[in-house]
Parts: structure tokens; C-alpha cells; sequence
């Protein structure tokens, strides 16, 4: 198999043709000039949920899914596409809006997004900050390895905020920057309440979406996405119910859908999964639930899902089955595995990256019946330097003082 192919199919050329026509019909046209400001948020697609938590700063935002389009700021960016060849016309408008809006910092929390990484270079005399916004997976095409093969500088940003101390390493390979482990934002600001914890439920944690996507196995044959992620999820439902049963623990499902609609269809979904198990699905009416969620159960069991480690880092017990490789045969996914890139075991206390049954009910076992003081123990040693809890944000806060902001 060709080294250059990915796990995930490529778009073909008239696919990506029908995106760019897409948004050219359905954007917003806007003939005037973006305002300024001292503080930029790009991609508000992803950082909008964060805004809460800045709200004592004032700013403005740079729309790189292109909903919004300034039209002069398009006439710029095919003007400066002449000049700047090697970069795309979506890329130049990137620029060209920085320079009219003219902050002094620019945030972003879309950390797959790699020509923010660049921007330094266009505007060295402005602050870059990057927030991890979901967790990082060792598939193949992570941005690290994109990064390496599409850029050859080793570019600046002024401050990143993994998760955890475990992607310095990743970060320094490829960046000149400062690192502050910051945790989740979003779980940080919401505590854990003191409401009595249910103890005798498991929530399977949802990751249910339509996908249009083809992958790639390692024999070379293209699946469709969504055939193996339902496969690989009624693998594990089908044992993780019978491990409920025989422990006496009652499991329910928090979907990743929210709106009615979205919710309906996915409780569908789950509802025939199987003629004789009938799932539970939480209802769910808003994006911030899963912390509400996370706040009130005490165990969880994931495939892969971000919010999994975010319960781990509240103290929660959590089982991942990080199977895709093992169940699916993805090209280029042997390091899909839990605490990525630190190097654990690929099966070990509440993780398993084998999908067969005596491993997946060995990780269950491990993650809800081993003791409190062993947990604290495996905690520190695998957790903690994956992500760390920060309660209201207060140690990055103190951090964000100290590089001008106030919070």
C-alpha cells in the first residue's frame, strides 16, 4: 500500500467543487468592514461555546467556515492571490481580514485548523494562543504527522494550552512555542455538584453521527463509515449490557444529539440496534448537557469520546474501548489507542484496544470495581498527565494575568 494514502478516503475533486458551491450559496454577504478589536476568536464555529467564559473581554470574530463573507475583504484576497500563489484564496482572505480587524491577540480553540499554526509568520508582532478544544487520537493523519508533511518550517505560536503535560513533546517537535497544561475549558467551569451520585448506573457516552465519510482498512478496501462505527458500537453495547446485568448496574445511553429533531433520530437509532435489548436514551436539549451528565453519574464507558476523558479528570470512573483498529482493520490506526501519544500499554486497568470480549470485560472490571485508593494511584499515573482538572478555570486564569489578560 501507497505510504501517502490516508485513513479517511479523500473527497474527490468534484465533491470538494460542490462544497465551495455550497457555501458561495449559502453564505451571509456583507459589504461593509469588519470592526475592529484588541482580541480576535477565529473559527466561531468551534470557539463560540467557549465565549461565556471570556465575557469580561471584548472582541470579535474572524469566520474561517466562510457563513459570513466580507465582500472587500474578498476582492483583497484575490488581489493578494496573485502574489501569495501558495496559498488558496480562502487562506489569503484569512489574512487580509487580520489585517483590517488589526487585534493585538487571536485565539483559537480549533486545533486541527494548521494554517492557523502559520499565521506568525504573516503577523509577528501579534499574540497567538491555541486552546485544545477535543481529544487528540493517534490515527495516522493526526495534525502532527499533517503538519510535518505539509509544512517543512517549524513555525511560532506564542502559547498553547493542551489538555495535559503529555503533548508537550508533540507540540515542541513541530512549534516554537510556550506550554501551559490548562485542561478542558468547558469541564473546568462547570463543577462537580453535590448532589448524590448515582453509583449503580453505567452511561454509555453517545458518539452517534450520520457520516459521509469512506475509510480505508489495511487490506486496501474502502468502508463506509458509518456500517463500521455501527458495527464497532453494537459490538460493545452487546457486552456492556451483559456486564450489567450480571453486576447489577443499570446502563443507559447520553446521546450526542440535542436538538429535538437530531435526539429523535438518534433514539431511533439505538432503538433498533437490537430486537431484544432495549437501550435508554437520556434526553438531551442542550450542547452543555454532557457536563450535567458527567457531574451527576459516576461511570462511563467510551469508544474514543472527548468527553470520556473529561470525566476521568473529574474523578470519574471511565472504561476505553478504543477498538477501531482491532474490531475495523483501519489503515494507519495502530496508535488509535487511549492516552495518546504517551506510550501505555495498548490493554491495561480501564482500557482496552482489543475488542475481544475476555479484554473489554477485563477493562470494565479494572475501571468499576477496582478499589478507591488503587484509582488514585492509577489517576496520577495515567490521567493526570493526560488531563488535569483546573475547577472555574483558576490556575489559567492566574496564568492569563500574567500574559496580559484579565479575567
Amino acid at each position: 500500500m501507497k505510504k501517502n494514502l490516508s485513513t479517511f478516503v479523500e473527497k474527490s475533486k468534484f465533491q470538494i467543487f460542490l462544497k465551495r458551491l455550497s457555501i458561495l450559496y449559502n453564505c451571509r454577504l456583507f459589504f461593509d468592514y469588519p470592526k475592529k478589536s484588541k482580541i480576535l476568536f477565529y473559527d466561531p464555529f468551534v470557539s463560540n461555546i467557549y465565549f461565556d467564559i471570556f465575557k469580561k473581554l471584548r472582541f470579535q470574530t474572524l469566520d474561517t467556515r466562510l457563513k459570513n463573507i466580507y465582500f472587500i475583504i474578498v476582492l483583497r484576497a484575490i488581489y493578494r492571490k496573485f502574489k501569495r500563489k501558495n496559498l488558496s484564496l480562502k487562506e489569503n482572505y484569512i489574512i487580509e481580514y487580520i489585517k483590517e480587524n488589526n487585534p493585538e491577540h487571536i485565539i483559537s480553540f480549533t486545533n486541527v485548523d494548521l494554517f492557523f499554526w502559520t499565521l506568525k509568520n504573516y503577523f509577528p508582532d501579534k499574540k497567538f494562543y491555541l486552546f485544545q478544544a477535543s481529544s487528540i487520537n493517534g490515527w495516522g493523519q493526526n495534525q502532527f504527522e499533517r503538519y510535518k508533511s505539509e509544512y517543512k518550517k517549524r513555525n511560532k505560536i506564542d502559547y498553547i494550552f493542551p489538555w495535559g503535560k503529555g503533548l508537550f513533546r508533540k507540540y515542541k517537535s513541530v512549534l516554537d512555542c510556550n506550554l501551559i497544561d490548562a485542561g478542558s475549558l468547558l469541564n473546568n467551569s462547570i463543577p462537580n455538584t453535590k448532589i448524590k451520585i448515582k453509583k449503580r448506573y453505567i452511561i454509555f457516552l453517545s458518539q452517534y453521527k450520520k457520516q459521509t465519510s469512506f475509510i480505508r482498512t489495511n487490506e486496501n478496501k474502502i468502508v463506509d463509515q458509518n456500517s463500521t462505527y455501527h458495527d464497532q458500537r453494537k459490538h460493545v453495547l452487546k457486552i456492556l449490557h451483559e456486564f450489567c446485568i450480571k453486576n447489577n448496574f443499570k446502563l443507559k445511553i447520553f446521546p450526542r444529539s440535542f436538538k429535538k429533531d437530531d435526539w429523535e433520530n438518534e433514539n431511533l437509532y439505538f432503538q433498533r440496534m437490537f430486537k431484544n435489548i432495549n437501550l435508554v436514551l437520556i434526553k438531551r436539549t442542550h450542547k452543555k448537557q454532557i457536563y450535567d451528565c458527567l457531574s451527576k453519574y459516576q461511570n462511563f464507558v467510551v469508544i474514543d469520546s472527548s468527553a470520556g476523558y473529561e470525566a476521568l479528570a473529574r474523578g470519574k470512573r471511565v472504561c476505553f474501548l478504543n477498538i477501531k483498529k482491532s474490531f475495523s482493520n483501519y489503515y494507519d490506526s495502530g496508535d488509535h489507542r487511549y492516552g495518546w501519544p504517551l506510550k501505555f500499554s495498548k490493554n491495561k486497568n480501564f482500557w482496552s484496544s482489543s475488542h475481544k470480549k475476555k479484554s473489554i470485560e477485563r477493562a470494565l472490571n479494572f475501571a468499576f470495581f477496582t478499589s478507591d485508593s488503587n484509582w488514585k494511584k492509577v489517576k496520577k499515573k495515567y490521567i493526570d498527565p493526560v488531563i488535569i482538572y483546573d475547577p472555574l478555570n483558576k490556575k489559567l486564569f492566574n496564568n492569563l494575568k500574567k500574559i496580559g489578560f484579565n479575567l
